[in-house]
């Protein structure tokens, strides 16, 4: 197995790890708990990079730094959908992503798109449209975590896009540290100057066990893990082939989800009617045929 297939692969498997410990935590804590600890958390891996980052121009310093507060603001939204919706049809809406950074290179970059990039655009929007839907009183509607994903997605392809343009200029561990940094910076900032944050978040937090507080860290780690491992791939092989690939995540948490649901519904339940389950699958398929459209 080549170096890129591995990480390519890797990298879905520790991000549906992450979410399916999101939606463990969110029962547990606050979503501005989680973004802002897990924001924290980030912090600890800082001095890991004190022997790189020397010597880059302020532009490229301040545009990184940016970058890491975007992905931490996006976390806001993100962790809201969770709480509130089955992390199965949550995860899939990140896929929302490719289709936003395709427009913004219309509108700001003059790119023209192909058939099979339109195409793509239609198929992986209306999966978006098809896993957010459910049967209310027989009426399907859109569930409110859609439109937060919308917001979060959006957020996450502003940082997607600055990350993009630095890895052309500046090396690889470089960014890393810059979107680590500012990760963490914002989150300091937020739990510095919002006194109801501040209160909110260190109060869940002392109260939790000692398991919670290790789950909180570990899945902070494992998504580092998971963003380090989707890069390697990106520098290593083909971007489009890589971005397929991490559409596997969505197949991932709907199959841990649901066994979850099954074996241990303590932790978390979803919804498992046949009806449910099939759209699910059928929306995640789509979001998934997609990705290849645009790999193509």
């Amino acid at each position: 197995m080549s170096v890129w297939l591995f990480f390519a692969l890797l990298a879905p498997c520790l991000f549906g790890l992450a979410n399916i410990f999101d939606k463990v935590l969110t029962n547990r804590f606050s979503p501005v708990t989680l973004n802002i600890f897990s924001g924290l958390f980030t912090g600890l891996f800082l001095p890991l990079f004190l022997f790189v980052g020397h010597g880059m121009p302020t532009l490229a310093v301040f545009a990184g730094l940016a970058a890491g507060a975007f992905w931490f603001l996006g976390g806001f939204p993100y962790f809201m959908a969770v709480r509130i919706e089955d992390i199965s049809r949550v995860v899939p809406l990140w896929q929302l992503t490719v289709p936003m950074t395709l427009i913004f290179a219309i509108l700001f970059l003059g790119e023209r798109l192909s058939l099979g990039n339109y195409a793509a655009l239609a198929m992986i929007f209306c999966g978006a449209f098809l896993v957010s839907m459910k049967d209310l009183r027989k009426t399907l509607r859109i569930t409110p975590a859609f439109w937060l994903m919308v917001l979060a997605a959006f957020i996450i392809t502003i940082s997607s896009i600055i990350t993009k343009r630095l890895y052309a200029y500046e090396s690889f561990w470089d960014i890393q540290l810059l979107l680590m940094a500012g990760n963490f910076a914002a989150a300091a900032f937020s739990l510095a100057f919002f006194s109801r944050l501040r209160k909110v978040s260190i109060k869940e937090v002392a109260r939790s066990s000692p398991g919670l507080k290790a789950l909180l860290a570990g899945r902070t780690v494992v998504e580092l893990l998971a963003y380090v491992s989707f890069n390697i791939a990106l520098l290593t092989g083909p971007v489009s082939l890589t971005m397929v690939l991490d559409g596997l995540s969505g197949f991932f948490v709907f199959i841990v989800a649901t066994l979850v649901s099954l074996w241990w519904p303590a932790l978390f339940r979803e919804e498992l009617d046949r009806k449910t389950l099939l759209m699910k699958a059928v929306a995640i398929g789509m979001i998934f045929t997609g990705l290849l459209l645009v790999g193509g």
